[in-house]
């Protein structure tokens, strides 16, 4: 039999979620949305963290608060279904990421980040051609771990790379 919550979850995303991160979770159908169905992604992210996007949305780009307290069309359950369905795709293991904060020099990761980054993700992180990184959801929710994470190790299957063969642990961590 199947779980209620997954088919709500599955019905949610194909009403709310779908047109922006495809059909089938692979992302960027519009407004540079991320694959949500990556399996990078979902090894790396916390339920919590794909709660947080959907409750409060990510200000300053496409991506909408959907909880009812925020103005969106979602109650709890909804939510806590939408998170389900979406974890549900994930088939490994989840990754451990260092939860301490990482940065170190800020100098050389600006010119890190205009080098390798800023082609992408914008000069301010306000994303070109890839999601934005410029908002304060981002920023509350996601882990330095997280985030290096991705650097490092990349979403395959989508444009972002992975940069662990071409920048040092120490320009990562920058």
């Amino acid at each position: 039999t199947t779980d209620p919550r997954l088919t709500e979850g599955a019905e949610t995303y194909h009403t709310y979620c779908a047109l922006c991160h495809g059909e089938n979770g692979e992302g960027y159908a519009a407004d540079d949305a991320n694959a949500l169905f990556n399996q990078d992604f979902l090894a790396s992210v916390s339920d919590a963290f794909i709660r947080t996007a959907i409750v409060r949305g990510h200000p300053n780009t496409a991506m909408s608060a959907y909880a009812r307290v925020h103005g969106g069309p979602l109650d709890d359950e909804e939510i806590d279904s939408l998170v389900a369905f979406i974890r549900s795709k994930q088939r490994g293991q989840s990754v451990t990421v260092p939860e301490r904060p990482i940065g170190t020099d800020l100098a050389a990761a600006q010119l890190t980040y205009a080098a390798k980054c800023a082609g992408c993700h914008g000069d301010r992180g306000q994303g070109v051609s890839a999601l934005s990184l410029d908002n304060a959801v981002f920023h509350e929710s996601a882990t330095d771990g997280q985030i290096r994470y991705a650097i490092a190790h990349g979403r395959r299957g989508t444009p972002m790379p992975a940069f662990e063969d071409e920048l040092s642990a120490a320009q990562i961590d920058d």
